[in-house]
């Protein structure tokens, strides 16, 4: 699901990236399709899929997201209070995480970076090593298409959703 959540690609394409066995990925596409999850359009002699404008493509990306936290949670426990924090909080409409922890690119100089909109206005919050929160106020929200804007872009990229799913679909998917 992550990968056609990023964009459109043949059997070969999704087996490389998940570096997964070719048939498996050609079963699992079978039962997507079934489910009416994806679709997919011929070029030349390959078949090229993309996650379809429904109901159930909707759900299964929630639930990736959902996942995509638990697998996170497991591997960083000491963010469970800031997570139970932000879901709790009513003021805050969307939250995720991004940057290096969610890349698997950490290092002992890492600081946890969280992207928060609440009560009309948004903001980063980064946790550093020294186990403090530093705020910064944004200008504005991320959003799809803005050129240039390496915030949007890493959010969309690599992030970890902690609250707001049907916000973001939409942002992403329209």
């Amino acid at each position: 699901m992550d990968v056609l959540a990023r964009g459109k690609k043949h059997i070969r394409g999704i087996s490389d990236v998940l570096d997964i066995n070719h048939m498996m990925i050609v079963r699992k596409i079978a039962s997507l399709e079934g489910e009416n999850v994806v679709d997919f359009v011929v070029e030349g002699r390959n078949k090229v899929y993309s996650l379809k404008d429904s109901s159930e493509a909707r759900a299964y990306i929630l639930m990736m997201e959902s996942y995509k936290l638990i697998r996170f949670l497991a591997k960083h426990p000491f963010l469970r209070d800031v997570v139970s924090k932000l879901q709790k909080d009513n003021e805050a409409s969307f939250a995720c995480f991004f940057g290096g922890y969610t890349k698997e690119r950490k290092d002992k100089n890492s600081d946890v970076e969280i992207y928060l909109e609440s009560g009309g206005s948004s903001a980063k919050w980064v946790y550093s090593k020294e186990g403090k929160w530093d705020y910064s106020k944004l200008d504005s929200e991320f959003s799809v298409g803005v050129i240039g804007d390496s915030l949007s872009r890493e959010i969309i990229e690599n992030h970890v959703l902690i609250k707001g799913g049907d916000i973001f679909y939409e942002r992403i998917f329209g």
